[in-house]
This record gives C-alpha cells, structure tokens and sequence, in this order.
C-alpha cells in the first residue's frame, strides 16, 4: 500500500476551518481599533496641544520681531512731538468742574462766644465736551449732591451747568452748558485698545485744569470692589488724582477711551480705572 494511501481527511473538519477565518479577522480588526482608539485617547491631545503652542509661539515671534524693529526706528524727538500733538489735540474739549454743596453748619468763637456759621462746600473734578453744542461727559459722583454746578471751558469762560441725566450704575453723568461751537473729543474704540498702549489723562487734579499725565493701558475686565455697581473696567498706571474724575483717558491718536473714574487709595499709586469709551457711549446716547 502507497505510503497515505490510507490517510481520511474529515471533511466537516475541514469546512469548519474555513468558517473560522472571518471570526479570527474580525476579532483582529477589533484588537487593532482599540489599540488605536487607546493611542489617540492619549497621544492626540498632545498632538494637538503641541500645533496650538506652536501656533501662538509664532505669533509672539512676530509680534517680538514687529516690535524689535519698529524699537530700532524710533526717534525721540519724534515722540515727543507726538505727545505734545496728543495733549494740543485734547486739551480743548477737557473742562473744570466746580461744584457748590449745601453749606456746611460750624461753629466760629466770637468774643467768647460760640456762634453759627454757614461754610461753603465746593467739589472740583473734570470732563470731557462730547458735542460742539455744549454737552459734557463726567462721572456722576462729580456733580452728586451739589446745588450749582460751574464748568470752566477750555478758552477761559465759566458757565453754569444743567444736569441731563445720570446713570448710577456706570457712575457717569450728562451735563449741558449754554455754549456753541465747541470742540468736542473725538471717540475712540475702547475694544480696539490693547493692553500696553500709551494713554494719556487730563484733568483737574487738586484743581490744576489742563493737567497732563503719561502712562500705559495695564489692564482691561477689571473687577474694582467697593466701587459702582458697574465693574468692568480699564486700568492704567497713569497718574489720576482727586479732581481727575470724570476726565477723559485717550489714545495715541487723542481719541477718548475711557472717563477716568476711580483710583486705589486716597492719591496716585500707580493703579487707576476708567469706564471704557464704549460704554460711555452707549449711555451718552440714551
């Protein structure tokens, strides 16, 4: 007998390893997708991660060799220049504000004699001419409470000033004076104001009109406790002081900010805020 010639090959056997194929394919197939839903769980947001880095660090690299360069081609001369433009610009649509306050009962000795008196009160801060017709745009706590309010215009003249309207959760107030012709401020995007530009303040600080201070936007969304119910707002490091209230807070171009309204502690430390420009717009045209 030939060598396997007597070798039975069971058939059924046969037909049942060809139908396990598939099932081995398919258990494969569902092995190598887990294994790769496993690496994109950890490996993908790295990935991802590492593109959004990348692409801010070119950002920044752009925005470092922009202003290497722009650095190198600054001049001084031509700085100052434009800072004085900025100020001549400004200067007159900014105004003085006097503000008579019900007189105060102290007591004076006469001849030994303890009598009455009625003192005088009056509040000094500034604003900003927002229509050649004679509006005015300050902070309301400015003018709050006071029985005559005088606003000393940037030719010289003194004019009385009529209360339109106030809004005691931004803290700003409208004021009308009988005059025409003015110069009114030019207004400017308070959202388009990026930290770390220049701004410039003018005001009355301790009743110096026409002051002008220097500094930068340090910060926008600023949450300020223990202000007005509206907290939002832009911080600067320029020197604002008791009579800057309600003065305008503007841009390279002299274009109003922000109202200078607020500052932390009794005098300048650096730290200033402003309602934005935006804001103050919105509640000038109600």
């Amino acid at each position: 007998m030939p060598l396997g010639a007597g070798k039975h090959v069971d058939p059924v056997t046969e037909r049942s390893g060809f139908q396990q194929d598939p099932l081995r394919q398919s258990l494969f197939l569902l092995a190598t997708m887990a294994v790769l839903l496993l690496a994109a769980r950890y490996f993908v947001p790295r990935i991802v991660e590492e593109i959004r880095y990348s692409w801010h660090r070119g950002e920044l690299r752009a925005e470092y060799e922009s202003g290497s360069e722009g650095l190198r081609n600054v001049s001084l001369d031509t700085l100052s220049r434009a800072y004085q433009m900025v100020t001549s610009t400004v200067g007159p649509s900014v105004v003085h504000i006097e503000v008579e306050q019900p007189s105060a009962l102290t007591d004076i000795k006469i001849r030994g004699q303890l009598m009455p008196l009625y003192q005088p009160q009056t509040d000094q801060g500034s604003g900003v001419i927002v229509a050649d017709n004679g509006y005015v745009l300050t902070n309301r706590h400015v003018i709050d409470g006071g029985e005559e309010i005088y606003v000393t215009l940037g030719d010289g003249r003194r004019l009385s000033a009529a209360i339109i309207g106030t809004d005691q959760q931004t803290d700003l107030a409208v004021l009308k004076v009988d005059a025409d012709e003015l110069i009114p401020i030019e207004w400017g995007d308070s959202d388009r104001c990026r930290v770390g530009s220049p701004v410039w303040a003018v005001g009355s600080p301790f009743g110096l009109d026409q002051t002008v201070t220097f500094g930068i936007l340090s910060g926008k969304h600023r949450m300020v406790e223990d202000s007005t119910h509206y907290q939002d707002f832009m911080q600067s490091d320029v020197a604002v002081n008791p009579g800057n209230s309600g003065g305008p807070l503007v841009d390279a171009r002299g274009s109003l900010v922000g109202i200078n309204t607020a500052i932390v502690g009794e005098s300048y430390q650096g730290v200033s805020f402003a309602v934005p420009s935006n804001v103050a717009k919105q509640v000038y045209e109600r």
